[in-house]
């Protein structure tokens, strides 16, 4: 007499992909997705971002030159167009510094101050953008 032989049954190895894996990776996509997208705005701030800083270093080196001259070299009132080596870092930069008298609510006493007012425009992503300085000197001021 012949015995029936036992029937194993392997257990089969599933293929496909599970919900977590399909998860993590659809995540994966949107996140790198998320990062090209936004690349674009990140590098144009950067960019903004250096040409402020470099407007605002030829900016204070002008108001440094201004504080330690105006009255020795006796500049007069009115607006000066100038140029920095730094200024060719800008895109269509221009760069002007103006000259006025101290106004009468500040100055009360008579005082030998003027108000000097530094600004540096430039286009920027066809934008207008401009930086400015202002601020007071007087007689015997820093570097007199």
């Amino acid at each position: 007499m012949v015995l029936p032989s036992t029937i194993r049954i392997k257990p089969s190895s599933q293929s496909g992909i599970s919900l977590i894996e399909l998860t993590l990776v659809v995540m994966l996509v949107l996140a790198l997705a998320m990062v090209v997208a936004n690349l674009p705005s990140w590098t144009a701030s950067i960019t903004g971002s250096k040409y402020n800083s470099i407007a605002r270093e030829v900016a204070s080196k002008k108001i440094n030159y201004l504080r330690k001259n105006l009255y020795s070299k006796n500049l007069p009132n009115g607006t000066t167009v100038f140029s920095d080596e730094s200024l060719t870092k800008i895109p269509s930069s221009t760069a002007s510094y103006s000259i006025e008298d101290c106004s009468e609510d500040i100055c009360l006493n008579d005082e030998q101050v003027k108000k000097v007012t530094v600004q540096i425009n430039w286009k920027e992503r066809a934008e207008n953008k401009f930086l400015e300085l202002v601020t007071l000197v007087g007689v015997g001021g820093v570097g007199q």
